[in-house]
């Protein structure tokens, strides 16, 4: 795990190399790591943390390294790549069925993230690590996709309660658990925060599908442009950590999409929306994690925009989680609206805090005040963080 922030790690870099070795973008060579004298194990780990374990292993069998990894570290790539396609084989299969029932019911839905990606960019379904499933459904079909995941075995998990995430919030997380869990995330807007759902209409996000052949199914993702505003400012703006498979997957679209995206309509939407820094900031990332740069002829298009101090200053306080979530309340709508989501904030539903502190009900008003402290104390240290950066972005 990075943040955009901190600068790569050597055996980052060597991992990298190792794919990219293997499985070229089109963009400027990189020197490959001597492999008879690798840190093969420093390698195992870091590929481990990023999600691209199975890739790694994909690229120790194309090029023919097999026999200069130790041989328990090459088991545990093996056993990483059978377990991966195993488990993507299943996340399919559950897709499979839930696409039928979706059909049944007469409840469109477009593929997300890694279900759309790992069938669209990567030679193998194996390749691409998935934690779940991600769909976008009608907002106003949503309450019917998670009774019928219910029905199916699976539970809602909300930390804020049922109401509070259908009604503010744009997606459900629901769980399958087991020996086999499964987690399937029903969304019905690409962002979770109350700005970015106003200002991206649903309508716009549907407009921009196109249609696949998922195993004889006729099933809906992003066109490529969306597909790359989605994936730059989820990368971006919707966590704190950043995994280098994400920024594979964009290296990835650029490499099979970029000749023909329209790069200059893609950059008015998102000037429009207040996305032009993020998605910038996602490009440049990419560019030097992976040397994968997008056409020449459509650099200007996408460099010039200028960010407003508005967007910079929101850039800043997205990068702060509990500044983050204050700003979330403030542009919640209207006043009953920012006082539900402060109170959810600070009082989130009594059986999520049963289940994160594996707490008693005599327990749950302390668990309440040690989360309110704690939850205080970050929040003051987020604040003054992004207030100081946004001080620094108005002098400039």
């Amino acid at each position: 795990m990075r943040t955009l922030n901190r600068p790569l790690e050597a055996l980052e870099r060597d991992v990298i190399r190792i794919i990219l070795a293997a499985f070229p973008l089109g963009c400027r060579p990189l020197p490959v790591p001597e492999l008879n004298t690798a840190p093969w194990p420093g390698l195992v780990r870091n590929a481990k943390r990023h999600g691209l374990l199975p890739l790694l292993y994909a690229a120790v069998k194309a090029l023919g390294c097999d026999s200069v990894i130790p041989r328990d570290l090459y088991r545990e790539l093996h056993r990483s790549h059978m377990e991966g396609y195993a488990a993507n084989a299943r996340l399919y299969a559950e897709l499979d069925s839930l696409l039928t029932l979706l059909e049944a019911g007469g409840i469109p839905a477009v593929l997300l993230k890694g279900s759309a990606l790992a069938v669209t960019l990567y030679t193998d379904i194996a390749h691409r690590f998935m934690g779940d499933i991600d769909i976008l459904v009608p907002r106003h079909q949503a309450q019917a996709v998670i009774s019928l995941l219910e029905r199916r075995g699976f539970e809602l998990t909300c930390e804020h309660g049922r109401d509070f995430s259908e009604q503010m919030m744009g997606e459900a997380t629901m769980v399958r658990r087991g020996k086999n869990s499964l987690m399937i995330e029903p969304h019905w807007h690409i962002f979770n925060a109350p700005y970015y759902m106003r200002r991206i209409p649903e309508e716009y996000l549907w407009k921009h599908t196109r249609t696949i052949d998922l195993r004889g199914r006729a099933v809906r993702i992003f066109d490529p442009e969306l597909q790359l505003l989605h994936l730059t400012t989820h990368m971006v703006l919707q966590h704190d950590v950043v995994y280098l498979r994400w920024s594979y997957d964009i290296a990835l679209l650029l490499s099979r999409h970029g000749v023909d995206m329209d790069f200059a309509a893609l950059m008015a939407d998102a000037r429009r929306f207040n996305l032009a820094s993020a998605v910038q900031t996602a490009l440049l990332h990419v560019e030097d994690v992976w040397g994968r740069v997008i056409p020449e002829a459509s650099r200007d298009a996408v460099y010039s925009a200028q960010p407003s101090l508005a967007e910079r200053t929101i850039m800043v306080i997205m990068a702060e989680p509990y500044a983050r979530n204050a700003w979330y309340a403030l542009t919640a709508g209207n006043m009953k609206e920012k006082y539900t989501y402060c109170f959810r904030l600070l009082f989130p539903d009594k059986r999520y805090m049963m289940q994160l502190y594996n707490g008693s009900t005599s327990a749950l008003l302390f668990l309440h005040l040690h989360r309110l402290g704690t939850a205080g104390a970050r929040f003051l240290g987020s604040a003054a963080a992004a207030a100081a950066r946004s001080v620094g972005i108005m002098r400039r």
